[in-house]
């Protein structure tokens, strides 16, 4: 058992010295696990090959999210390159539209981004926004936050894809759990939003918390829906984009000449929209698409179809949007370099995480510690499955990193209970998904964009509440769930 606890402790302990970066205390939980893997075989020859396979599967595993990220990220370099984006914000007078404005900004249009690139980008295209808006701040970055709220659906679902393969679920199964899960957790983030708008000088009447509740209803409804009856990937961009287009029509009345400016902003992301619609919807074109060349190295992992993944639809609709905005050789070359170094970082990370992940499984180790946790908590080692999954997310910033570094732990309590196995990846999957907006790494950033220089410690102030109340929240349907 000592020797099973190494990883987890040497990675808490790297990340609480606060001297080394979320990848080095990767690698050290990387390194510590392979002791227990390898005393837990029967002789040195079984050690290696086992060593060997988790590794590779682990590897593989790794490439599901690495193809999400670096597809993503060329996406959002040639859209910035190119000066695509969200249609302007216009300046709103009154309160009640400023209200509106935040509204959708909050619920739409920064889960909207998030879920297309991920890795924070939701935060930078609204936190700018806000600001314009009138919001102080520390207001901005702490609502600005709310643009991380379907995080399990951000990057095109990477986070959730490896946590499905990882708790060996199907990702629709896991996509719907965690969809209907999210459903409360949205009416809690709206309580939690008046109370924010109201500090901001914003105070909606009964009239307009009726309006924002229908919205959120339907936010919620059609994720589930998307989630269900087309495809998790691109849930969570469906169910934000089906309603901004409305929304936009709602709140601004444009005419056609803003429409069509509006239409022209969002040329690129209307694209990737449309074609991931198309290729994951029509019967015919999806069957062809899943069966076409598929990627399967050996039996039992998953399969990677890269005509149907989304991943080759954003890299396609990223080359052909930078053909047909004529960017130049020099644009392409700083674009590819910027990707990449963005890309390099998250990827480092995740490889580490995921295989050291696949060896804590593999190895037995996940297996011995949740027996070992359920022999000394008995059922409150259920109900402690939120704050581990929060804590995971909030200490690597990173819903991927969060479930390979827990997952395997957190499903094995099911004890082999399908329907608890499914809940409790779920859990997993949102609690740390949804604390990543509090990381260290999110709110520095945030802080720098708002020129907030030493504001740290205001925002964490402000912010925590949201987190508490996902956690709350989660640990609460977990101990309905558990009980029925």
């Amino acid at each position: 058992m000592t020797l099973d606890l190494l990883p987890f402790a040497g990675i808490l302990a790297a990340l609480a010295s606060r001297r080394v970066s979320v990848w080095q205390a990767a690698l050290a939980g990387l390194i510590l696990s392979l002791p227990a893997f390898w005393f837990a075989a029967p002789d040195a020859q079984t050690a290696m090959a086992r060593m060997a396979g988790a590794a590779m599967h682990g590897l593989w595993l790794s490439w599901l999210a690495l193809s999400v990220i670096l597809s993503g990220l060329l996406f959002h370099q040639v859209v910035s390159r190119a000066r695509a984006g969200p249609a302007p914000t216009p300046e709103a007078a009154s309160p009640e539209r400023r209200y509106r404005v935040l509204f959708a900004l909050c619920f739409l249009v920064g889960p909207f981004f998030e879920s297309v690139t991920g890795f924070g980008v939701g935060l930078v295209v609204t936190l700018p926004l806000l600001l314009r808006l009138g919001i102080t701040p520390v207001g901005a970055i702490v609502l600005g936050l709310y643009s991380q709220m379907l995080v399990p659906w951000g990057g095109m679902a990477v986070g959730t894809t490896v946590g499905a393969a990882l708790a060996e679920l199907p990702l629709h199964t896991l996509g719907l759990a965690s969809a209907l899960l999210t459903v409360p957790l949205l009416g809690g983030y709206l309580w939690l939003f008046w109370r924010l708008a109201a500090a901001e000088g914003l105070h909606p009447n009964a009239n307009q918390r009726l309006d924002d509740l229908l919205w959120i209803a339907a936010l919620g409804g059609l994720l589930v829906l998307c989630n269900d009856a087309v495809a998790v990937p691109i849930a969570g961009l469906l169910a934000t984009g089906l309603l901004l287009v409305p929304r936009h029509w709602r709140d601004q009345r444009p005419n056609l000449t803003q429409w069509r400016a509006a239409a022209h902003s969002a040329r690129p992301y209307l694209l990737v929209t449309g074609l991931l619609l198309v290729t994951h919807t029509l019967p015919p074109l999806r069957h062809t698409l899943k069966h076409l060349w598929v990627w399967q190295p050996a039996p039992g992992w998953p399969a990677f179809p890269p005509f149907y993944e989304v991943s080759f639809w954003l890299a396609v609709t990223a080359l052909g949007y930078g053909l047909a905005t004529r960017l130049d050789a020099v644009h392409w070359r700083a674009l590819v370099a910027d990707a990449g170094r963005m890309a390099w970082p998250p990827a480092r990370t995740t490889v580490l995480f995921v295989v050291m992940a696949q060896l804590m499984s593999d190895g037995g180790i996940a297996g011995r510690l949740a027996a070992g946790w359920h022999a000394a908590a008995g059922n409150a080692a259920l109900y402690a499955a939120p704050l581990l999954g929060g804590l995971a997310g909030l200490l690597t910033a990173s819903n991927t990193a969060a479930n390979a570094l827990l997952m395997p732990l957190q499903t094995a309590l099911a004890g082999g209970d399908p329907r608890l196995l499914t809940w409790l990846a779920a859990v997993q999957n949102l609690a740390g998904s949804n604390l990543t907006a509090l990381s260290p790494i999110r709110i520095e950033m945030a802080v720098a964009l708002a020129g907030l220089a030493g504001g740290t410690a205001h925002v964490y102030s402000r912010a925590w509440p949201l987190g508490a109340l996902a956690l709350l929240l989660l640990t609460a349907m977990l101990a309905v769930l558990v009980l029925g």
